[in-house]
């Protein structure tokens, strides 16, 4: 597969603080990736970079291969960047109803664009709501109509911020799989920013998470679940406990509290770390 996205040590500050500090990451065509993080780690600058909507201060940006913004070139506007887009401001036209919303992304010479409109709709649950303005739709139903935009444009990347967070859980528990499902069947990536675990492992191929405007880990969500690189990512993966200990060994540590146990470790001896507990492993 080739990379739809790369990122090459973007940084960006806003005045003297900086939120991304020499990112690096690719997105490879038909992937899902999920960026995590704790707010104000970085995860919505780095979608508006990647959208054109902020500049990296240093680093390089290239979709499809072509750089898109970088210290030699030109940026390229973001209506150009050829992407589907959901970010939290919703950015719907007002005067245009749902099904005219999402008309407007249709790729160029779709057969049927209304019935296709009204189809993306019923997908997100809005069927019978086509023919409302966004000021006659509750935020939860902007933000679907919003969705079923972005997955309407047929680009071969999808940026979705948050795009489940206005919903009820029943909502959020039916699109998760919709998403992803019709994602992969059109072999289009996605690069998702979520708050939510659950997100994260129902949707992701591959998990990005965030810590202080760096990578501190990226993978499948089941390799970060079972090794965690850092603290940050332990907790977030959802670990049970963390154990104080000291390596004894190859995949033998002594317990802070006293006795050995066998577990996955690169802990040289006498070094100290911690152990990730997880229920199905006692």
């Amino acid at each position: 597969m080739s990379a739809v996205l790369q990122l090459d040590a973007v940084c960006r500050s806003f005045g003297s603080k900086p939120v991304l500090r020499g990112m690096s990451l690719s997105i490879e065509a038909g992937e899902i990736a999920v960026l995590v993080g704790a707010s104000g780690s970085g995860k919505t600058t780095l979608l508006r970079i990647v959208a054109g909507l902020e500049r990296a201060d240093t680093g390089v940006v290239r979709l499809r291969g072509a750089v898109v913004d970088g210290p030699l070139a030109r940026p390229v506007a973001p209506e150009r960047r050829g992407l589907g887009m959901v970010f939290q401001e919703h950015a719907l036209w007002p005067h245009l109803t749902a099904a005219e919303n999402v008309s407007a992304a249709l790729p160029r010479g779709t057969p049927r664009p209304d019935d296709a409109a009204r189809g993306w709709l019923a997908a997100v649950d809005l069927a019978g709501f086509e023919a409302r303005r966004p000021g006659a739709l509750s935020g939860g139903q902007q933000q679907r109509v919003a969705l079923a935009r972005a997955l309407a444009t047929g680009s071969d990347l999808v940026l979705l911020d948050e795009p489940l967070s206005s919903l009820d859980e029943m909502v959020r528990d039916r699109l998760r799989p919709l998403i992803r499902d019709r994602l992969r069947a059109a072999g289009r990536a996605a690069l998702l920013v979520s708050h939510d675990r659950v997100d994260a492992w129902r949707m992701a191929d591959r998990i990005f998470v965030l810590e202080d405007g760096g990578l501190a880990q990226s993978g499948a969500p089941a390799d970060l679940y079972r090794s965690p690189a850092t603290m940050t990512v332990a907790r977030y993966m959802g670990a049970a406990g963390l154990v104080r200990v000291t390596g004894i060994g190859p995949d033998r540590v002594a317990l802070a509290g006293g006795g050995e146990i066998a577990c996955r470790s690169t802990l040289a001896a006498g070094a100290a770390g911690h152990a990730v507990a997880h229920p199905e492993g006692i």
